[in-house]
């Protein structure tokens, strides 16, 4: 029920550590819990080991961490950082930014810009996409919703399953010059899509057995992995998304060779 982590000061975050995030650098440490009515947000500076700075939130359902902007006063030389979070119906967005008065990090707080008749959804997963200007994030509808973290306002709302989006991962496609975004729902679709702000397209699509709850691609971009509420891992091929393999057989097979 806390977080404790060799060297670094502890902070006390009450039921249960929903959502942990390192900034870009490595730098800081976000951190929430699911406390309702009470949710804290830390920040831990991985430098010192201390809590950088601690604040009361609604409860957030995901963290990820954008742009570092460099300062460019010289009386300050600390980088100002960006980061957002996702509550019911809402994007926050978070500037984590040196005092020099204070000598310590401050965060302001704000809202992305909704469309004016409302956009009630849960989001599940999210990612930075082309770089930190977009910021794409999977919802409870099974929309890819898109959100220009530049001008903090929604940009689109894209479908792709019926029964939710849970879980994303964002890359980039060199050979065909294209931000892409894969994309693991509810009903069991695994889906590539590429594209940025207004115009996407889908590239390939296959099903496995189950919600798709996790995504993850590996360095080289060749391979991806996708977890299942059933239990399995599948091993795929990044660009067609054919199946390689589960990674129990994958593992046996690797022992197999061993012996």
């Amino acid at each position: 029920e806390i977080i404790l982590v060799t060297g670094v000061q502890t902070c006390a975050l009450p039921i249960c550590v929903t959502h942990l995030a390192f900034s870009g650098d490595d730098r800081f440490l976000a951190g929430t819990d699911d406390q309702p009515g009470n949710t804290k947000l830390a920040v831990w500076d991985m430098e010192s080991g201390q809590v950088a700075n601690l604040t009361k939130q609604p409860l957030l359902t995901f963290l990820v961490w954008g742009a570092m902007v460099q300062s460019e006063r010289r009386m300050n030389r600390h980088p100002a950082y960006h980061f957002y979070a996702g509550s019911d119906s809402q994007i926050h967005l978070y500037k984590f930014e040196f005092n020099v008065h204070t000598m310590q990090y401050s965060i302001a707080a704000s809202k992305m810009a909704m469309p004016s008749s409302g956009l009630q959804r849960k989001y599940y997963s999210v990612g930075m996409h082309g770089g930190n200007t977009f910021m794409v994030a999977g919802s409870s509808a099974g929309e890819l919703c898109v959100f220009n973290t530049e001008t903090a306002v929604f940009r689109a709302c894209i479908p792709v399953s019926c029964g939710g989006l849970l879980a994303l991962q964002c890359s980039h496609d060199e050979a065909r010059g294209q931000d892409t975004v894969y994309c693991g729902c509810g009903d069991g679709k695994l889906k590539l899509l590429a594209g940025q702000d207004l115009d996407w397209e889908m590239l390939a699509e296959t099903a496995l057995a189950g919600q798709i709850r996790s995504i993850g691609l590996a360095s080289d971009r060749g391979l991806l992995l996708a977890g299942t509420s059933e239990g399995n891992i599948y091993l795929l091929d990044a660009k067609t998304l054919a199946l390689v393999g589960l990674a129990e057989e994958i593992g046996r097979a690797s022992c197999r060779e061993r012996v």
